[in-house]
This record gives C-alpha cells, structure tokens and sequence, in this order.
C-alpha cells in the first residue's frame, strides 16, 4: 500500500508535539511528516530534522480579540494548505486553535484528534461564552461532527474524557498521558544559575510559572504572601504573562509587599534553573475549568521532585492525582490560612518535604516520553 503524508496541526508546539512529530517520523508509517505551526518550542529534545515545517501565524493570548483572531487565522490558512497541497495527505489535529472542530466542514481527508482543552466548555467556563449564544450551539454542533468522523479521538486525562464523551461515544476516547519535558535531574540551589542571577541563595521560594488567567485565584497566594510578610526567608515568585498579571502586581503594590517578585517567562535555556529553584510549586485552576483542562507543566514539576501547592476543584484530574499519590495540597480558592501553615509546614519540616518530593519523582515515571507512541 501506498504510504500518505501526514500533517500534524498545531498553532503552538512546545515539546509535546515534536516529541509526538519524532515518534509519527520514527513509525515509518508515513511517506512524508508535515508540522504546520505558528512555534516551534525546542527544549531537550529536537524535532526531526527530515520532519516537515509549514509556518502559519503565531498564537497571541494578549486578549480575546487576538486570540481568536489569530486561531482564525491560523485555521484558514491550514484549511486551504489542505485543500491545495494536501488533499491526501492524513491529519493529525490538536486543540490549538480550538477551530479545528470545523474542520470537516471545509476538507475530506481522514483524520485523528488530541484534545488538550475541551471547547466550548472552556470558553463558557471563563465566562467568555453563553451556552445559550448561537456560536456555541454551532460549535457543539460541530464538536459532535468531529468526533464522529475522526478516526482516533485521544485526550489526556479521565476528566477530560468524561468531558468529551457528551460529544461522542466514550469507548472511541483514548487516554494517553503526558510527559515531563525534562529528564528528572533537579537542579540544586548551589549550582542554579537562576538563583544566583536573582540573588535567592537563602530563600525559601514559593513559585507559580505560566500563564496568569482570568479566575486563576492567584489573589489568594498574594494574600498568603500578605501573612508571610514578616518571613524574610520566604519568597514568591511570579513567572508568566496573562491577562490576570496588571491586577496582581496592583495588589502587591497596594499592600507594599516587598516579598513578591514578577518575571516574564524565561527562555530555554534557563527554563530547568527556573523550575528546579522553587521549594513549592504552585499551579492553580480556575473554578469549571479544572474538570476539563489539566497543566501540561505539573508533568515537568513532578520530574523535579517540586512539592505541589495546587488550587482547583476537589473532584478535578488535578486533585485527584495530588490526592492519590501524596505529592502535595490542593486548596480551595479561599483556604489562604491553610495555604499559609502548609508552606510553614515545609519549610519547617524536612521530613514531610523530602516525603513530597519523593512520591513527586516516583508518580512522574508513569509519565515518560514514550507515551508518545501510543499516538502512532
């Protein structure tokens, strides 16, 4: 039989993605690897050279206008990419831009899915979208086209499949987990460049990297950096951009703190010295959202060894793998006198640290890159 070509979509591909691109080239399946994205986000591993690049506009979360504007854009040039060059060839879709949903509506090739964020759900879940609004009737719509004509639909937690299983039948849902983008080698203080630059050398670094979203509840670790203010020895830091980011520096210029620091993402090549000189990492989730979208970052933070301070939902993916394998807190949002004790507790307590960061390293081996074959 007569190999195809297969072109992969996805408007932001961090490591996840060529991790998969490597592991569709590696097959053989395919006469041809194609990667059509906006970013190509290189870290340990490199995507094959003899893979395929097709650049299209980059992704740009400044606000909700360049959001979607620049998710439209990006579709319509894959969709006539496909209609002119690849109209053979098999598609391998990704969540971002969540557009791909129409994309049977505008081509005939064959196709597969993997869903890292649930939409239109997400879009109501941050309030940006009303369920009774006809864009988001159309869009189920089409999500119920998409997953009946897709041949292999994956996601990447059991909540996330409940989710989707509104859409579709839910034995045609695959679960594959994710993995770090790191090998699980943690970067201790004395050798950390991050921590030397920032001059952190005897600070206990409470740390949230990424994305500062619309009802993260990062207001809350402001607050317990308000309690902790007396603590000189205890630090927060801020690493990101989002649309949240304004507000929380306005609260912490507000209320004087000296103990908060705000810092853009770090590049690359600094990426491991920045996660690896937390002695907590934060990750929280907005209320709604944690049952259908779960941080491709905690992967990573797990092969480091990072105790977990995470606010979400109690019965989301997230909670109940912190819950099940003891490698941190989960928090409600307003729990800032229970974030405070257990941050004490840490600090404090070598034994129970050294306990978290134990089962973090044990629960990341059930994350490893050769999940990514299970996609193939």
């Amino acid at each position: 039989m007569k190999k195809q070509n297969l072109l992969i979509f996805n408007q932001h591909s961090s490591y996840i993605t060529i991790d998969i691109a490597n592991a569709m080239y590696d097959s053989g399946k395919y006469r041809q690897v194609i990667l059509m994205t906006g970013v190509v986000n290189e870290r340990e591993t490199l995507l094959h050279t003899d893979v395929k690049v097709i650049r299209t506009l980059k992704y740009n979360k400044k606000n909700i206008v360049t959001r979607f504007a620049s998710w439209l854009i990006a579709f319509l040039h894959f969709i006539i990419q496909v209609n002119f060059k690849y109209r053979k060839a098999k598609l391998f879709l990704i969540s971002n831009p969540p557009l791909i949903t129409f994309t049977p509506y505008f081509c005939r090739n064959g196709f597969s899915t993997l869903i890292f964020d649930v939409y239109p759900d997400a879009m109501k879940a941050g309030g940006f979208l009303s369920e009774m609004s006809f864009f988001y009737k159309l869009w189920v719509k089409a999500n119920k086209r998409l997953f009946r004509e897709s041949e292999r639909v994956f996601t990447i937690s059991q909540g996330m499949k409940a989710c989707i299983s509104q859409y579709c039948n839910t034995e045609k849902i695959e679960v594959v987990s994710l993995w770090s983008s790191f090998n699980p080698e943690l970067i201790h203080k004395n050798d950390n460049l991050f921590i030397k630059q920032m001059n952190l050398e005897d600070k206990f670094i409470v740390m949230y990297s990424g994305n500062m979203g619309k009802g993260c509840g990062l207001e809350s670790v402001i607050e317990v950096a308000d309690r902790l203010r007396s603590n000189k020895n205890i630090v927060f830091l801020f690493v990101g951009e989002g649309w949240l980011a304004e507000d929380l520096k306005n609260l912490v210029n507000r209320k004087q703190l000296e103990n908060c620091i705000f810092l853009p993402y770090q590049p690359a090549s600094i990426l491991r010295h920045s996660l690896s000189a937390a002695d907590i990492s934060v990750i929280s989730l907005p209320p709604g959202v944690s049952s259908i979208s779960i941080p491709n970052k905690i992967y990573t933070l797990l092969a480091l060894g990072r105790p977990l301070l995470c606010i979400a939902d109690e019965s989301s993916d997230l909670g109940r793998m912190v819950d099940d394998n003891n490698i941190g807190k989960l928090f409600a949002v307003n729990d800032v006198d229970e974030m405070t004790g257990y941050i004490y507790l840490l600090k404090s307590d070598k034994e129970v640290f050294e306990k978290f960061k134990v089962n973090a390293i044990r629960t990341s081996q059930n994350y490893q890159k050769t999940n990514s074959h299970f996609f193939v």
